[in-house]
């Protein structure tokens, strides 16, 4: 070199060095993170590369109940000291719970990954079986086994019912003896299973208890029985027919009964001077006549003058005249 200064030029060529990415996740139950070691990781790229957001993404099935917070993009560092943070957040995921006519479950709202405990549910008349999974809309109507932490979707379950004997009320109704109308005689306790129908029938015997007094202690006797059985009548076209069960045992199916119906007629025979006997008064003449006409029996006397009459023979304890 004979020139008596020299321009040099150094060009640097960029060489790959290494970054690290570290993972936090947030924490159940407070708002910090906590670094998930096992997804460490140390990468390498030219210096001064920008390293996307994207490029730092964890799979998608290795995050699953997580969302991840934007990292802005950075450049490596020449000296190999670069180290990516990247966090996660959990998300909140609700639990539902049709309980299908029951009560005493809530909706679980939380963090992914949360514990959390199902009350179960109540419903008269009914045994609870356990939840159906109905989260695609229709379920299998088996029970399915809750998760002990929140998953990482929204769910909805149903409530599964067995059902149980409950009790419901046959009331009974008696006609009044001056008018059409009914009046309550009392009541018993009877037994079905929940959502199933039952009807009234003449189900009352004259040693029916309708006291309603259901005191162990209490012995029934005949004021707790129907009164004049013999003469009640069971009304079905009244009587409520197909009563739906409910499982509160509120359930009552009314049964009516109607009196029965008599016609008193009275019949006046007298002796005339000759010591014959003769029916009086007209109203009598036709009612209870055996022929189509009435005949003049013999020997002519009061007995035989009844005879006519339709099952006079049959009155138990008539009177004598």
């Amino acid at each position: 070199y004979s020139a008596p200064t020299y321009v040099v030029n150094v060009y640097y060529k960029a060489i790959d060095v290494p970054y690290a990415v570290r993972y936090y996740f947030q924490n159940i139950h407070d708002d910090t993170y906590s670094e998930d070691v096992g997804h460490y990781r140390v990468s390498a790229a030219k210096t001064g590369t920008i390293i996307s957001d994207d490029a730092l993404k964890l799979h998608e099935w290795e995050t699953e109940g997580f969302t991840k917070l934007y990292h802005y993009p950075e450049a490596v560092a020449a000296d190999g000291s670069t180290v990516f943070q990247c966090y996660y957040d959990r998300n909140y995921y609700m639990l539902k719970f049709d309980m299908d006519g029951g009560y005493g479950t809530e909706p679980v709202y939380a963090r992914y990954g949360t514990a959390f405990i199902v009350t179960a549910p109540t419903r008269h008349g009914y045994e609870f079986v356990g939840w159906d999974d109905v989260t695609d809309g229709t379920g299998d109507g088996n029970p399915d086994t809750l998760p002990t932490t929140i998953p990482a979707e929204n769910r909805t379950y149903k409530a599964l019912w067995r059902t149980v004997d409950t009790t419901y009320t046959p009331v009974y109704w008696l006609q009044n003896a001056d008018d059409d109308k009914y009046s309550f005689i009392g009541s018993v306790k009877g037994s079905a299973p929940s959502g199933t129908t039952v009807s009234g029938g003449d189900s009352l015997q004259k040693n029916t208890p309708l006291c309603g007094n259901t005191d162990t202690t209490h012995t029934h006797n005949d004021d707790c029985c129907p009164k004049n059985f013999n003469q009640l009548v069971y009304n079905d076209a009244k009587t409520q027919k197909n009563v739906t069960i409910k499982g509160d045992g509120s359930t009552t199916v009314n049964v009516y009964y109607d009196r029965k119906a008599y016609t008193l007629r009275f019949f006046y025979a007298r002796e005339n001077s000759a010591g014959q006997f003769q029916l009086v008064g007209g109203t009598t003449y036709p009612f209870g006549n055996k022929g189509t006409s009435f005949r003049r029996p013999g020997p002519y006397n009061v007995e035989n003058l009844l005879a006519q009459v339709n099952d006079w023979g049959n009155i138990t304890g008539k009177p004598k005249l």
